[in-house]
C-alpha cells in the first residue's frame, strides 16, 4: 500500500514529468546530430523528440539511422512510463477520497468499539 501511494503521489509525477522533459531534450539534441539529414534543427529534433514521447508519431520527421532508432525507443519507453504515472496518478487521487470516507467510518467505528469495551470493564470490575 505504501509502495501505492509512493508511486502515485504527486511528487512522483512531478519527478517523472521533469525527466521526461530532460529525456525530450536530450533526445532532441542527440536526433539532431544522428540524423541531422531529417533533423537539421534543434526544433525539428524537440518535434520529433515530443511527437514520439507522446506516442502519437505524426512520421513527418522520423529517424533511418541505427542510432537514431535506438533513441527513438529510449524516448517512446520513457512516453509511456511517464503517462502510465500519470494515469496512476489520477487514478489514485479519485479514489484517495473515496478511501478518505472510509478511512474516517472505519475510525470512527473503532472509536465506539473502544468506548463499549472500556465501560464493560468497567462493569466487570
Amino acid at each position: 500500500m505504501q509502495r501505492e501511494r509512493a508511486l502515485t503521489s504527486g511528487t512522483a509525477f512531478r519527478v517523472a514529468a521533469l525527466v521526461t522533459f530532460f529525456v525530450v531534450v536530450i533526445a532532441a539534441a542527440a536526433e539532431t546530430v544522428v540524423d541531422s539529414e531529417k533533423s537539421p534543427s534543434i526544433w525539428d529534433g524537440i518535434w520529433w523528440a515530443v511527437v514520439t514521447v507522446t506516442t502519437v508519431g505524426y512520421s513527418d520527421i522520423a529517424p533511418h539511422s541505427t542510432g537514431g532508432k535506438i533513441i527513438a525507443v529510449f524516448v517512446m519507453l520513457f512516453g509511456i512510463g511517464f503517462l502510465s504515472i500519470l494515469t496512476a496518478t489520477i487514478a489514485s487521487t479519485s479514489s484517495r477520497s473515496e478511501r478518505r470516507e472510509e478511512t474516517e467510518a472505519i475510525l470512527a467505528a473503532l472509536t465506539r468499539l473502544e468506548s463499549e469495551v472500556s465501560e464493560l470493564r468497567q462493569r466487570l470490575e
